[in-house]
């Protein structure tokens, strides 16, 4: 229900009426002041920092707390001793341009195949990894 909730624009109509049942805000990073006044109250998460991660948690009337979302964990690479020669750096794609006089970026030749955007990666995680570990 939050990822749906989060997922939701403020004037998106869906969170009409749900704000009663709702005992806590999550305020990440707004577009507007009036967005942030909304919902926290005040106009503290337009005045975040342009970084992944900050927000704020309002869990009554006047009470909310600043807070720094970490990342978790993702496929554990080892050392680089251990790793083959054979494995590329991240993907990284080019973000589409808007309103510009001519498409500068390059056409794919025939035959030439674009790369997926995202790679699945299975494996042991980071954290689990650091648990093995911490548990012998």
């Amino acid at each position: 229900v939050h990822l749906l909730l989060s997922s939701q624009r403020i004037e998106g109509g869906k969170l009409r009426g749900l704000d009663t049942y709702l005992s806590y805000r999550l305020g990440l990073r707004t577009f507007s002041a009036d967005e942030s006044r909304t919902v926290l109250d005040t106009t503290d998460a337009f005045m975040l920092p342009p970084l992944p991660g900050f927000g704020y948690l309002k869990v009554d009337t006047s009470t909310y707390t600043r807070f720094k979302a970490g990342y978790v964990s993702g496929r554990h690479r080892g050392p680089t001793a251990e790793r083959g020669g054979d494995e590329r750096g991240p993907l990284a794609l080019a973000y589409p341009t808007f309103n510009t006089l001519r498409d500068t970026s390059p056409a794919p030749a025939d035959g030439e195949e674009q790369p997926a955007a995202t790679v699945r990666e299975t494996g042991p995680s980071v954290l689990s990894v650091i648990v093995d570990q911490l548990a012998s």
